[in-house]
């Protein structure tokens, strides 16, 4: 039997896509393993959000070339999309697939797998160097039922083009599922024993906006809601201007839909919300965030903060960082600003100094601490957590959890607990937020 390893870099999209690709595989016959060496082929899926993922990603192949030497190579992701020759350069590679081309990847793995080694072909770079698909392709459901959450691509694609972003370019226009495609995913999703799917996109909010007749993300919500028995729904990252009432209204009244909310916000400053060609202020920004809280105090609110960004002053980051102070959320997810070559702010002035953008990102990650230990600590006293735990026991023997407003919690170890959402009372927080608690007596699904 032939013998797969596949590694992910970047988002949540590209995970999902590869659990398809794996899914497909092991539908042909083939045979996951995590030991490189013994794989009979290899699939890269790459990520191109920032310059430091493209090294990861050349490096990466490097690396599987080197450890599988007489395995299949085949490499895709947003990165072969921006820099195939870049990758058809690396000696070893064989494949470079495309997105539009990624759900017949295991056709190409096949049909090498079948030439002796020495007469497989080295990739050539693809034929065009960004992606401008505008019909949405989807995967095979995925029903791995050693995973309890499960992502599921609805939407794919961005339309904003946001100066310093090179997804739009990656991904290609904005495109959704079908809405009875998903509902009938969904199904799948709950009838393989999945207790929690995660909803996931490049522009979630826009789902539903390219179809006919046009829908959005909570009619396609309502729809799960009432057409499946999915025990758990959480939504990936939303745009601000997308966190409609709607949306909100039925996560205040749906048990189901888990109490966790990510909102990129990217800087707390006006002027440089304008230069990123963000489509809100900060004022707005707030106001969405507070009405999150308002309706459902008790909902985990995460953001997006880059620093760094060209003509980034020390006062416009102290005026972000008191901004983002201010907010009732609970994480805190800090990057900094990473050139893209081809979009535009790749080429504007002011540009911040490495160890500039490194202290401020240090100085948001604490923030982003110390905003966690607080959610967690106030999770702890409002009473049981509604916890999913995970099929597998850590090696100390606690068995690890996932609360609906996103905390992990830990347990002591019983196997009859695995893959059930059930009560969790908090004893005491960790330093990362983390809750270790004790399970009371009744479960919730």
């Amino acid at each position: 039997m032939n013998h797969f390893f596949i590694q992910t870099l970047g988002c949540k999209v590209n995970q999902y896509e590869s659990d398809a690709i794996a899914q497909m595989l092991i539908s042909s016959g083939w045979i996951r393993t995590d030991a490189v060496s013994e794989a009979d082929a290899c699939i890269l899926n790459t990520c191109a959000v920032t310059g430091r993922a493209g090294v990861q990603s050349r490096q990466a192949a490097r690396r599987l070339i080197r450890s599988a030497p007489q395995a299949v190579i085949v490499i895709t992701g947003c990165y072969t999309q921006i820099a195939s020759p870049a990758i058809s350069d690396i000696t070893g590679v064989h494949a470079i697939i495309d997105h539009r081309d990624k759900p017949r990847i295991c056709e190409q793995v096949h049909t090498l797998s079948l030439l002796p080694p020495e007469r497989r072909p080295q990739a050539c770079a693809l034929q065009r160097n960004h992606c401008d698909d505008t019909r949405f392709l989807p995967f095979p459901v995925v029903t791995d039922r050693a995973r309890t959450r499960q992502h599921l691509k609805i939407q794919d694609g961005c339309n904003a083009f946001c100066t310093y972003c090179i997804v739009p370019y990656t991904r290609g226009r904005s495109r959704s599922m079908a809405a009875d495609e998903v509902v009938s995913q969904v199904r799948g999703l709950a009838a393989s024993q999945c207790r929690e799917v995660i909803l996931a996109g490049i522009h979630l909010g826009m789902y539903g906006h390219d179809l006919h007749p046009p829908t959005d993300l909570a009619a396609i919500t309502r729809r799960m809601l009432s057409e499946t028995n999915i025990p758990r729904i959480r939504f990936g990252s939303i745009e601000p201007a997308e966190v409609t009432d709607e949306l909100l209204v039925l996560a205040e009244n749906s048990p189901r839909i888990c109490r966790h909310f990510h909102v990129p916000l990217q800087n707390g400053d006006d002027t440089l919300l304008k230069q990123m060609k963000r489509p809100y202020d900060f004022a707005f920004f707030s106001e969405r965030i507070r009405e999150i809280h308002s309706r459902i105090p008790s909902a985990a609110i995460g953001i997006d903060v880059m620093v760094g960004f060209p003509g980034e002053s020390d006062a416009a980051f102290e005026r972000t960082r008191e901004r983002i102070a201010g907010l009732p959320i609970s994480h805190l997810h800090v990057f900094p600003f990473s050139p893209r070559p081809g979009t535009p702010a790749a080429g504007f002035p002011d540009p911040v100094p490495g160890h500039t953008a490194s202290g401020r990102a240090r100085l948001l990650r604490e923030l982003g601490a110390e905003k966690t230990h607080a959610f967690a600590t106030q999770a702890l006293s409002d009473g049981p957590l509604k916890v999913l735990f995970e099929k597998t026991l850590q090696p100390d023997g606690r068995i690890r959890g996932v609360s609906d407003h996103y905390l992990t919690v830990f347990a002591p170890g019983d196997p009859g607990l695995k893959n059930r959402i059930v009560n969790v009372t908090g004893i005491s927080v960790a330093a990362d937020g983390s809750i270790t608690g004790r399970v009371t007596k009744g479960k919730c699904d």
